[in-house]
């Protein structure tokens, strides 16, 4: 089976030929999202296309109990066969978007994983013609959609809408545009489990981000993009957060303190501008971060020194850097860590390097049984 399956299976056609191409390629987008950012072209094997599912919880064993299909890897087979999987729609440059046809070979009231692509001219999605006998009378809305898991890429004006998807598991949502807010009251999004939040217009919409991540209390992993400044106050008590990824957030320079807090915490990744400008100091203190077990720093340019005080991060086994070209030196606390397993260096300053290499004066701290060395900076 390769990445680039017959996309015809999954996509929406419609007789517009611009938007059918745009839609192909967004299933194939889709595609190698679901199987785990494969390689174009590249064999994905079913088994381990099956195992990415079980972890996003869309393949259970209560599935196979219930199921006369066989097994949990003939379970993904009949799901790769299932037109009701996977479906894109996308509407861009129409103010009134028409919904696929329930007459159509899928009922779309049966998807499970969905990317809705709106932009902010479409506020709308409305029946097909010729099943309102040539009148549209009333509107269909994202909340229809009892079944669906998965939602990637919905825009700010319908997030009242997905407070109905009572079966919403991931979600992706976009910022885009000033206006409509999260005003609904139900807890709904509790039920959410891995969410993404893109804040596309900026500082202005920082409100919105914390609270749409506060009224998701059970999420394991979060992944917010876009200016945020400050972290919901109360995400240290979220129960289930393992995973974090931080990006182009400006934070301010106490929100490190909130970081290493969350109790549960066991992967995080540290991007471009995760804090504003003025902060050129990354404080690990001791106690922090207590269960983290890895850690990647990728772009960090605006931050110069990296202070890791003993006993912080003593559970981390994996660190990456990378491309954090105002680091010189390797944190000194760092020694202390007897059960660090992985240390991934790639196109870091060559100063930072020479520090590292057998003769360096920070050779002596790091004792870890793979090491690996990537191409230097200038």
């Amino acid at each position: 089976m390769t990445s680039h399956l017959q996309e015809e299976t999954y996509v929406t056609r419609l007789n517009d030929p611009e938007i059918h191409s745009k839609m192909n390629e967004l299933g194939k987008k889709m595609l190698l999202h679901c199987g785990g950012h494969f390689p174009e072209d590249s064999k994905i094997p079913v088994k381990l296309l099956t195992q990415l599912w079980m972890a996003e919880g869309l393949i259970s064993l209560g599935q196979q109990r219930q199921s006369f299909i066989g097994s949990l890897e003939d379970i993904g087979y009949s799901y790769l066969k299932d037109e009701s999987f996977l479906r894109i729609v996308n509407f861009s440059d129409t103010k009134e978007a028409t919904y696929p046809s329930a007459s159509s070979a899928v009922s779309i009231n049966n998807v499970r994983r969905m990317a809705i692509h709106l932009d902010d001219k479409a506020d709308r999605l409305v029946p097909p013609r010729d099943e309102r006998n040539g009148r549209l009378s009333g509107k269909l809305q994202l909340a229809t959609l009892h079944n669906l898991q998965t939602l990637l890429h919905v825009g700010n004006s319908h997030l009242n809408d997905i407070t109905e998807l009572t079966n919403l598991k991931k979600l992706a949502v976009q910022l885009s545009s000033p206006g409509k807010v999260l005003t609904s009251t139900s807890n709904t999004l509790e039920g959410i489990s891995s969410l993404y939040v893109h804040n596309l217009v900026g500082i202005q919409r920082i409100v919105e981000v914390s609270q749409i991540v506060s009224r998701c209390h059970n999420i394991y992993k979060l992944d917010l993009n876009g200016p945020t400044v400050e972290l919901p106050k109360d995400l240290q008590y979220y129960p289930n957060l393992t995973k974090l990824r931080l990006c182009r957030c400006f934070l301010k320079e106490n929100q490190m303190s909130v970081l290493e807090k969350l109790p549960n915490l066991r992967n995080l990744s540290l991007q471009s501008n995760t804090f504003e400008d003025s902060v050129k100091t990354l404080m690990c203190s001791k106690g922090g971060f207590l269960r983290l077990e890895f850690l990647s720093l990728n772009y960090m340019d605006e931050i110069d020194e990296w202070t890791v005080e003993e006993g912080a991060m003593p559970s981390l086994c994996r660190l990456h850097i990378s491309r954090c070209r105002g680091l010189t030196t390797f944190p000194d606390g760092l020694r202390y860590n007897s059960i660090l397993k992985e240390l991934r260096i790639m196109w870091m300053p060559r100063i930072f390097y020479g520090e590292l290499q057998e003769g360096g004066e920070e050779f002596s701290k790091i004792h870890v049984p793979s090491l690996v060395f990537g191409e230097a900076c200038d």
